[in-house]
């Protein structure tokens, strides 16, 4: 399953079973602002609340660094 794009956010759900799916979060075209963080710490919430592991992928260097001013850098999986 695919989403619309949302901030510049496009997620997936793999159907892999099992082990539970992965939700794939592509945030190449997300700003780097704090409702950017806020989305992104929703989904995550959610993911981990049905028991699915996320990875958010294409993060640039900026969206990063918020994260980490934020103190979310330990609780959100961003990769570069």
């Amino acid at each position: 399953m695919i989403s619309p794009p949302y901030r510049g956010l496009k997620w997936c759900m793999g159907t892999d079973n099992p082990p539970p799916p992965d939700v794939h979060v592509d945030a190449r075209a997300a700003p780097a602002d704090l409702a950017t963080l806020d989305a992104l710490a929703r989904i995550c919430l959610i993911a981990q609340r049905q028991g699915l592991t996320v990875r958010v992928d294409n993060v640039s260097r900026e969206l990063r660094e918020l994260a980490g001013f934020a103190g979310l850098d330990d609780v959100l999986p961003l990769r570069g």
